[in-house]
């Protein structure tokens, strides 16, 4: 599989798979990818201004870039596969394998009710630090 397409498949799995799971385990009182103030409640991550997470996806594969293989004069980067196949034919193409690390940061869908939760947390926050920012000086 191409480098770019095991990105973009796997991208787009972890996200369906936080839509699909969200009403499962907002059944259960959990929820998924939920929003926070990020008043320092310990969460793994940075957030937007509106307090939606953005998640570090990390990435560590090991990609072969084929000698021969090419589209529009560009190697192709592939994937490395764990499993074997034998084939009779001799090929003239020859491999060579290398190890990526990479991080991607990703904003998930967000769970509703907490992301309404934040906004009024950050609402009040606000509302209070203007309240000290603009107290008169007597």
């Amino acid at each position: 599989m191409e480098l770019r397409k095991f990105i973009s498949d796997s991208l787009l799995q972890i996200v369906q798979g936080v839509v699909d799971s969200s009403s499962d385990i907002a059944s259960l009182g959990g929820a998924v990818s939920p929003a926070y103030s990020g008043a320092g409640d310990g969460h793994v991550g940075s957030t937007l201004a509106n307090g939606k997470p953005v998640h570090a996806i990390e990435f560590d594969v090991v990609v072969s870039v084929s000698a021969g293989a090419s589209t529009e004069g560009h190697e192709v980067i592939s994937v490395a596969s764990a499993h074997a196949k034998s084939s009779s034919a001799q090929s003239e193409q020859t491999a060579e394998t290398s190890r990526l690390r990479f991080v991607i940061p990703l904003q998930l869908p967000t769970d509703l009710a907490s992301q309404k939760e934040a906004d009024d947390a950050r609402r009040r926050n606000s509302a209070a630090m203007g309240r000290r920012m603009y107290k008169p000086i007597v």
